[in-house]
C-alpha cells in the first residue's frame, strides 16, 4: 500500500517511544480502522523477524575461536534501520497487533492500576502530569494519576488488582500511584476504604494536608477538610502519623483519631453516644458549613433557609448537575447529626412559589463513623391554594429511600445522619423552615 508519509512518522516516533497521549490515541484509532495498514505491518513485521533470524544464523555457522566477518547491511525500501532495531521493531508490532482491536487494552495505554466497579454521577480521571482529562463509566480501567468525583451526590468506587476498595465520597479528590506499595492522597472530600492484607513492608498509604496513614489491612473511612483530617476505623488497625511533629498513635477497631494544625492531644478516641432525635428551626444563622441563605423571622414569617444552587453531580458527559438545596451536615469531627434507625422518619417544615419535585438525600455513617452509604427519595409537591406563604409539613420514612450504590445497598442498624440535603432540581424557590429526625412514634 501506499503509506502516508504522515502516518509512517507517526509510526517511527512510536517505535522509538517518543510518542504523545494525543498522537498514540491517533495511531490506534489508524491501525483499528484500516485492514490494508495492519496487513502492510504484519508484513513488515514478518520482514523484521526473517532479516534477524538469517543474520543470527550466519553467526551461528562461525567456527569455534575463529572472528567472524562483519554482516553486511541489510536495508528495507521502507524502513531504513540496522537489523537489530527491526528484529524488535517486528516483535513489538506483533504484539500490538494482537491486542489492537481489543477496545479494553490498548499496547498504547498505560499500565492498569484500578478498576471502575461502580460510579453515581460522574468520575474523571487526569494523568499524572495532568496533561490529559477523561471521564470514566463503570467498567473503566485507569492507571496512577488523580481522581475526582464532584458533587453533593457523586459516589465512586475503584477496586485494586489485589482487591482493596477505595470508595469516594461526595466532591473528594485524590491522587493514587503504585511504586512498590500503594498511595493515596487525599486532597480533600471522603475516602471509604477496605484495604486487603499488603506485603511484609509494604503497607498501603494515605496522606491528607496534615496527616499520613499507614494500613495493612483493614475497613475505615478518613476525610480531610483544609488542615482537619478524621479517621474513623470499623475493623484492623491503622497507624497515624501528625506531620506537623511527627508523632504517631495507633488507631483500633471503632476508634476516631483527629488531626489538625492546632494544639489538640493526639489519641484515639471511642464513638461519642448519638442522640436519638435532632431538630432544627433556623432561628439562629446555622453554622458557616452548612448551606443555604439563611433569612431571619418577621412579623408573618419564621426564620428559615432559602434553597441555594450547588453542583449535585457531574453529568457522564461532563457537564454539571445542579439543585437549588439547604444542606445540613454534622460537625468536623464526623459524628452524626442523629441515630438512625429503619423505622426512623425524616421531616421538613418546607414552602415552594411552584409546583415541583422535592429531593431528600442523607450521607449515613455507622456509629464508628465509618462511611455506610448515600441514600435519596423524591416527593412531588405543590404550593397550597391562596397564600404563598402557607408552609406545608413532609414525613419521609428512611425505609423508602433507595441507595445510590449497589455494594452499600442496606441502611446499617446502628447507623446515623452526617448530612441530609432537601432540595430540588427546579427554582421553585423553596424555603425551609424545620428539619427533624426522629423515631416514628414522635
Amino acid at each position: 500500500m501506499n503509506l502516508d508519509p504522515g502516518k509512517e512518522a507517526l509510526l517511527h516516533r512510536y517505535l522509538d517511544g517518543r510518542l504523545t497521549v494525543a498522537e498514540a490515541n491517533e495511531l490506534a484509532a489508524w491501525l483499528r480502522a484500516e485492514p490494508e495498514a495492519r496487513a502492510w505491518l504484519r508484513e513488515l513485521s514478518s520482514q523484521a523477524v526473517m532479516l534477524g533470524d538469517q543474520s543470527r544464523s550466519r553467526a551461528w555457522r562461525v567456527e569455534p575461536f575463529s572472528v567472524a566477518a562483519p554482516a553486511p547491511h541489510v536495508t528495507h525500501p521502507r524502513f531504513q534501520r540496522p537489523q537489530w532495531i527491526a528484529l524488535a521493531a517486528g516483535l513489538t508490532l506483533l504484539a500490538a497487533l494482537a491486542v489492537l482491536w481489543r477496545p479494553s487494552v490498548s499496547r498504547l495505554e498505560p499500565a492498569t492500576l484500578v478498576e471502575v466497579e461502580e460510579v453515581t454521577g460522574s468520575l474523571s480521571w487526569s494523568s499524572a502530569d495532568g496533561a490529559s482529562r477523561t471521564l470514566l463509566k463503570r467498567g473503566a480501567r485507569a492507571a496512577a494519576g488523580g481522581f475526582e468525583a464532584a458533587g453533593d451526590g457523586s459516589m465512586a468506587q475503584l477496586r485494586f488488582v489485589d482487591g482493596t476498595r477505595l470508595i469516594l465520597g461526595g466532591t473528594t479528590q485524590i491522587a493514587v500511584s503504585d511504586t512498590g506499595h500503594k498511595r493515596v492522597q487525599l486532597r480533600s472530600g471522603v475516602l471509604g476504604a477496605d484495604v486487603r492484607p499488603q506485603p511484609p513492608g509494604h503497607p498501603l498509604e494515605i496522606v491528607t494536608s496534615t496527616a499520613r496513614l499507614e494500613v495493612v489491612g483493614t475497613k475505615f473511612s478518613v476525610r480531610a477538610e483544609g488542615d482537619v483530617t478524621v479517621l474513623n476505623v470499623e475493623t484492623g488497625r491503622v497507624l497515624l502519623h501528625r506531620l506537623r511533629d511527627g508523632r504517631a498513635v495507633e488507631v483500633g477497631e471503632n476508634e476516631s483519631a483527629l488531626v489538625s494544625l492546632g494544639i489538640e492531644e493526639l489519641r484515639p478516641t471511642l464513638p461519642r453516644a448519638q442522640p436519638t432525635t435532632w431538630r432544627h428551626s433556623f432561628t439562629a444563622p446555622p453554622p458557616p458549613y452548612w448551606s443555604g441563605e439563611w433569612l431571619p423571622a418577621t412579623a408573618d414569617t419564621p426564620a428559615r433557609a432559602k434553597a441555594i444552587l450547588r453542583v449535585y453531580r457531574n453529568l457522564l458527559d461532563g457537564a454539571p448537575a445542579v439543585r437549588h438545596c439547604v444542606v445540613a451536615l454534622s460537625d468536623s469531627r464526623g459524628m452524626s447529626l442523629s441515630k438512625l434507625t429503619p423505622a426512623s422518619v425524616l421531616r421538613a417544615r418546607v414552602r415552594t412559589t411552584a409546583p415541583g419535585t422535592i429531593w431528600v438525600f442523607i450521607t449515613v455513617l455507622h456509629a464508628n463513623g465509618v462511611f455506610a452509604g448515600n441514600f435519596e427519595t423524591n416527593l412531588p409537591l405543590s404550593p397550597k391554594a391562596g397564600s404563598v406563604n402557607q408552609w406545608q409539613s413532609i414525613s419521609i420514612p428512611v425505609s423508602s429511600l433507595r441507595p445510590t450504590l449497589f455494594s452499600l445497598p442496606d441502611l446499617p442498624t446502628d447507623g446515623g445522619v452526617r448530612q441530609l440535603i432537601v432540595g430540588s432540581h427546579e427554582h421553585i424557590h423553596m424555603e425551609v423552615a424545620e428539619l427533624s429526625i426522629e423515631p416514628a412514634a414522635q
